[in-house]
């Protein structure tokens, strides 16, 4: 017979979620750790070569030389990322990956709760996101897709689908045309070349004047669609879906075009969440990919950007 120690200590195995896939096969494992510190060391040999850089001159400024921008900046920026890159290589490779990996998985993944975690990370990149867009990029709009969505949410919040050429300008409206808008000189109308639903997405926040928190608003909402995914790809895997949400979290790439007013996150917001709808189990939310993906296609560019 079981006695109640023996019951209760089954009760806590059975609650200590499921360590990944991943870290379970020792064999991959193993390679896996040797790539990470492989990856480790070489950042290390960016960092001296970028430290070396600094004392020779293709690693200083000077105005008579352009072809050494690359190597300036490289010596200036890079060292202080290639050290982020060797620490967490070196981090991921002892708890993913290490000896006694599964101890360490087990008592952080038993320590949060899976939702609430998510939660969290979703609002951690929600308000950098929004900290990024005035500290980093300064709220401004530095290229012609980013004013270019704002320029026909303007349209949008009068109603319109496009704008008239004010009178006094008609004479020169060619030469003020901005790039990509399309310019119908017979009626001296003008709108933006793009699709327009990004546009239409700012118009809303732009109504409430906060369409600076559009694209943080749209990086948390990739993050609880990300986590949904994987739930619904590893339904009984708890870890797989905190590991996907913590990797895009990490991702220097996402968190600045969250920064910025470009489409890219909403593209990829649209994305995560038809992906979503798509490996959902229930007939109902996969009909519904289809309508979404439609809304997708019209954000901006599909050409080239879908």
């Amino acid at each position: 017979m079981m006695t109640t120690t023996e019951s209760a200590l089954d009760q806590e195995d059975a609650a200590v979620p499921p360590v990944p896939d991943f870290i379970l096969q020792s064999g991959r494992g193993r390679f896996a750790r040797r790539i990470l510190l492989a990856v480790a060391a070489f950042s290390l040999l960016g960092i001296v070569f970028a430290l070396w850089l600094r004392g020779v001159p293709a690693g200083q400024r000077d105005t008579r030389n352009f072809f050494n921008v690359f190597y300036v900046l490289f010596a200036q920026h890079e060292p202080l990322g290639l050290g982020v890159v060797a620490l967490f290589s070196v981090a991921s490779g002892w708890l993913c990956f290490g000896r006694n990996s599964r101890p360490h998985w087990q008592k952080l993944t038993s320590s949060i709760s899976e939702r609430r975690a998510m939660v969290w990370i979703a609002v951690a990149v929600f308000l950098i996101a929004a900290a990024g867009t005035h500290l980093v990029c300064h709220n401004y709009a530095l290229t012609a897709d980013e004013n270019l969505a704002d320029f026909q949410a303007k349209i949008f919040l009068h109603g319109k689908m496009q704008a008239e050429v004010p009178q006094q300008w008609r004479h020169v409206e060619g030469m003020l045309r901005p790039t990509f808008v399309d310019h119908a000189s017979a009626n001296h109308m003008w709108r933006s070349s793009y699709l327009p639903v990004y546009a239409a997405m700012r118009t809303v926040f732009q109504s409430v004047q906060l369409q600076s928190l559009l694209n943080p608003f749209l990086a948390a909402v990739s993050i609880i669609a990300l986590y949904g995914t994987a739930r619904n790809l590893w339904p009984e895997r708890k870890g797989n879906a905190l590991v996907a949400v913590a990797l895009l979290a990490t991702s220097s790439q996402f968190l600045v075009m969250s920064m910025t007013s470009y489409a890219m996150p909403a593209h990829l917001a649209l994305n995560t969440i038809w992906l979503w709808l798509y490996c959902r189990p229930d007939r109902r939310s996969f009909y519904l990919a289809p309508f979404l993906g439609v809304l997708a296609i019209g954000l901006h560019q599909p050409i080239v950007h879908a």
